[in-house]
């Protein structure tokens, strides 16, 4: 009797533990947001940061990808440009960017990307790589970026950003 109690109780064991699992899977699957779910981020939203003005704009989504640019200047002169693309596969969205400088030569090389996977995502907000998107309002954005700093630990710099009209 006691062999088939344990049995018994291995038995639910493995259920309650294979059900927690298909659980946690589905729950991971629905908080993959869609490039349609991401269309909170369409605009052109520019803020003070890096020691400047930055000015990002991300298009609607089509063809399966958004775009998107980054500009950074500093007293009216153009440090860097960013080309950002974001596509969404089993795992999620995935950004990949490429750096320029003011005369669009390439910080990468010509076949390099750089890509950022996919952390976690709710409502307005989405962490991607180091970067995390946070819509506050109808008109506010931060994005924040996560960058290695000179002692070798990580800072996170906020770009406070508000939509342009």
């Amino acid at each position: 009797m006691n062999a088939i109690l344990k049995s018994a109780t291995a038995l639910f064991a493995f259920t309650i533990f294979i059900s927690l699992a298909l659980t946690s899977h589905a729950d991971d699957a629905k908080t993959r947001p869609t490039l349609d779910e991401l269309s909170w981020l369409v605009g052109n939203w520019q803020g003070p940061g890096f020691g400047g003005i930055c000015e990002e704009v991300w298009l609607p989504a089509s063809a399966g990808s958004m775009v998107g640019t980054f500009k950074m200047s500093v007293n009216g002169k153009v440090q860097f440009y960013e080309l950002m693309v974001i596509t969404v596969d089993s795992t999620g969205p995935t950004l990949k960017l490429k750096h320029f400088n003011s005369d669009m030569t390439g910080w990468e090389e010509k076949d390099e990307v750089i890509n950022f996977s996919f952390n976690s995502a709710g409502k307005n907000e989405l962490s991607i790589g180091a970067l995390t998107y946070m819509k506050l309002a109808e008109d506010s954005l931060h994005i924040l970026v996560d960058r290695k700093s000179k002692d070798g630990g990580i800072r996170q710099d906020t770009i406070k950003c508000h939509l342009v009209k």
